[in-house]
């Protein structure tokens, strides 16, 4: 059972509830755990558990709540040890599912492409009655997984779809980072460290980020670029393992040479290809990847459609798609534009208008999206297509 030793001021440990609970923590009749504190909110903040791990979340409160000495700006899961601050109280998580012995997960980060690696992993862990490792068996059985519990404080991001992860036995592989039309800018750095942070998140081997859109200031790209550098080289849990870095594209004129890895990054993320970091490209297309049995594609040439200015999507029946880019057609009129691609800024943007539930981004429902190549373009089950940059 998980619990809440008093630090400050000194007591009682305080007996966490097993299963589902939610318990809100301050100075007011309301709060479930009351705190003689002057400093504190009515209701300060919030544990939330679901019998897996437990959550805090800061209510609003004027002084702020505290983990590990970090103020709080989303939900934070809590590992045993982890410290609790608000006002001047100070408590500190206890939990019997401890953080992975080191020995174990240094044997499965070195061997994690061999499934028999997994199995023992979740062994070990099952033999503790750690959760993850339940988790880590249903990912090995090809069981579907929740994955929003184990995501912390990037829940919100996750499904927003500004994160988007690629999983492999239950751990984050591979992680795209970008803006999203209707949700708040974010600090990409923190959401990375973040990531790393989670049980989930220390196998990272691929990141994308698409730079110059989450970057809301007029620093030039090279300049952008040197200092997201500099940020990864400094990170040692992201160095090493990491296999593969983005920082996204532009589309424009390619005399200028490809911007590479920094020799410090090369020298501190000894895995990590030398490839460009972000590509300069002469265009971009979409890659025809499958067409449902029957369906019609009009508009490809050679498997794909280049983009143009004006290129659009459009459902004619039930079992055809056109991609055009006709001339003289008003561009963002909803009845004859159900869905187009949008040019600006060097980059590419998919508006999906009057087809929205029927277009999907990487397995998720979207309404509007900037485009990173690579990404996965499912039109109603009819085709689905490869974004790609032409050099």
């Amino acid at each position: 059972m998980s619990r809440l030793d008093r630090v400050q001021p000194p007591g009682e440990p305080i007996e966490l509830p097993d299963g589902k609970a939610t318990i809100t923590l301050g100075k007011g009749r309301k709060a479930t755990l009351v705190f003689d504190d002057p400093r504190l909110s009515q209701v300060h903040c919030e544990l939330s558990g679901d019998g897996a791990l437990w959550t805090v979340r800061d209510l609003g409160s004027a002084q702020g709540t505290r983990v590990n000495g970090v103020p709080l700006s989303f939900p934070r899961a809590l590992f045993d040890g982890d410290r609790l601050e608000f006002g001047a109280v100070q408590l500190q998580f206890r939990s019997p599912q401890a953080p992975d012995d080191a020995v174990a997960f240094d044997a499965l980060a070195s061997h994690d492409d061999d499934p028999l690696a997994w199995q023992v992993f979740a062994d070990w862990l099952l033999e503790r009655e750690d959760p993850l490792g339940a988790r880590v068996l249903a990912s090995l059985r090809g069981e579907r997984q929740n994955d929003l519990p184990w995501l912390g404080p990037l829940r919100e991001l996750y499904v927003a779809g500004a994160l988007e992860i690629d999983w492999h036995h239950g751990f984050a592989r591979r992680a795209q980072l970008r803006p999203v039309a209707g949700h708040l800018a974010f600090d990409w750095q923190q959401a990375v460290h973040a990531l790393l942070g989670l049980r989930v998140g220390r196998l990272l081997h691929s990141l994308t980020v698409d730079l110059p859109r989450l970057d809301s200031s007029l620093t030039p790209v090279d300049e952008l670029l040197q200092g997201a550098q500099t940020f990864v080289a400094s990170v040692p849990a992201l160095c090493r393992r990491l296999r593969a870095l983005s920082f996204g594209y532009r589309i424009g004129p390619t005399s200028a040479p490809p911007i590479g890895l920094s020799a410090a990054l090369l020298a501190a993320a000894p895995g990590l290809a030398a490839r460009p970091i972000f590509s300069v490209a002469s265009a971009a297309r979409l890659l025809v990847v499958e067409v449902a049995q029957g369906a019609r594609l009009t508009g490809c040439d050679e498997g794909g459609r280049l983009l143009r200015e004006l290129t659009r999507v459009r459902k004619a029946d039930r079992r055809t798609l056109h991609l055009e880019s006709p001339p003289g057609l008003a561009f963002f009129s909803s009845d004859t534009n159900p869905c187009y691609f949008a040019f600006d800024g060097g980059t590419w943007t998919l508006m999906v208008g009057k087809l929205h539930g029927e277009v999907k981004l990487n397995g998720r429902a979207v309404r509007t999206a900037q485009l990173l190549p690579g990404d996965l373009l499912d039109f109603h089950g009819l085709a689905k297509f490869r974004f790609e940059l032409v050099p």
